[in-house]
């Protein structure tokens, strides 16, 4: 059982970048990293959508990043992003694997699409 399964029904690529991230922390905390900066890339779209920010075409995570610090978003949020970014691009350009780095990726993932869940669906 995934803990990004509640995405399934309105974003499923986000779930299935969640699922596998998940699968992969205990064989390859590097794949952990990679699916969780992947899952970020996505994520922040949406929600940049949300507060009508446009980043442009050619804009990069840490662009987008940066624009959202500019919302009034709970500034929580970028913070998290930006661990997300960092960890993934040690894992993509160096090959990095800390387990308990990639825990760290799942965590302010799910945080962030808890929040982004609740934001949007006004559930709770």
């Amino acid at each position: 059982m995934s803990n990004f399964l509640f995405l399934n029904k309105r974003w499923p690529v986000l779930a299935k970048l969640g699922v596998q991230a998940e699968s992969y922390f205990h064989v390859d905390s590097n794949a952990t990293m990679l699916k969780m900066r992947m899952f970020g890339e996505k994520i922040i779209d949406y929600i940049l959508a949300m507060y009508k920010a446009d980043a442009g075409k050619l804009a990069t995570q840490n662009d987008k990043i940066r624009l959202l610090r500019t919302t009034n978003i709970n500034k929580a949020v970028p913070d998290l992003f930006d661990i997300v970014r960092r960890f993934g691009n040690r894992a993509s350009h160096a090959g990095y694997e800390n387990k308990r780095d990639a825990l760290e990726c799942l965590v302010s993932m799910y945080k962030i699409s808890a929040w982004f869940y609740i934001r949007v669906t006004k559930d709770m």
